[in-house]
C-alpha cells in the first residue's frame, strides 16, 4: 500500500475518494471529503501452493513350503494432491496523533477491515455509514489415489508334502473349534 504523512492532512475529491491498504497519517487534523462516496478498505494479499507426490512400487514375490512352490509379481502406484490458498487483509489507517480527525461523503462511508483513530476527536459525516469487518481466509484442498495389480503362479512340486500340509491344517481349524 501506499503511505501519506505530514503535519496535516486534507484530502479532497469532487466524487469518489478511496484509501486501499494504505496509510493517511499526520501529526495535526486529517481530513477526507468526497462529494460521493469514502471508502477506507483493507487490501487483499493472496498466496497459493500446491504439492504433489507420486510414488511407485514394484516387485518379484516368492515363497515355497508344503510341497508348493510360488512365484509372482505385483507393481502398485499413489498419488497424492495437496493445494492451499490463503487471502489475509492488509487494513489501511487513517488518523492523526495528536488533532482531530473528519470523515465526510456526501453519500456513502465504508471503513472495512481498517483502522481510524485520532489523538482529539473523530467526526464521521455521510448519508449511509457502513463499518464492515472483513476475514483472512485459509482454504485447502487435498486428494489421493492408488492402484495395485499383480499375478501369482503356484506349482505344486511334491503332492505328498501338499496333502498332508493340508490335511494337517484343516485336522488343526477342526481341533481349535472344538470339533473332532
Amino acid at each position: 500500500g501506499s503511505s501519506l504523512s505530514g503535519k496535516s492532512v486534507n484530502m479532497v475529491a469532487g466524487n469518489d475518494l478511496a484509501v486501499v491498504g494504505s496509510t493517511v497519517l499526520a501529526d495535526g487534523n486529517v481530513r477526507l471529503a468526497a462529494g460521493n462516496n469514502v471508502t477506507i478498505e483493507s487490501a487483499q494479499d493472496t498466496s497459493s501452493e500446491a504439492h504433489s507426490i507420486r510414488q511407485k512400487k514394484s516387485g518379484l514375490t516368492g515363497s515355497s513350503g508344503g510341497g508348493v512352490a510360488s512365484v509372482g509379481y505385483a507393481k502398485s502406484s499413489s498419488d497424492s494432491q495437496e493445494s492451499t490458498r490463503s487471502v489475509t487483509q492488509v487494513a489501511s489507517s487513517v488518523g492523526s496523533t495528536d488533532g482531530n480527525l473528519v470523515i465526510s461523503a456526501g453519500n456513502q462511508l465504508t471503513i472495512a477491515a481498517s483502522d481510524i483513530g485520532a489523538g482529539k476527536d473523530v467526526t464521521l459525516v455521510a448519508k449511509d455509514i457502513a463499518l464492515v469487518a472483513r476475514q483472512d481466509t485459509v482454504e485447502s484442498q487435498s486428494s489421493q489415489s492408488s492402484k495395485s495389480s499383480g499375478f501369482s503362479i503356484g506349482v505344486t512340486y511334491d503332492p505328498g508334502a501338499s496333502y498332508r500340509s493340508a490335511r494337517d491344517s484343516t485336522t488343526k481349524n477342526m481341533v481349535d473349534t472344538g470339533s473332532t
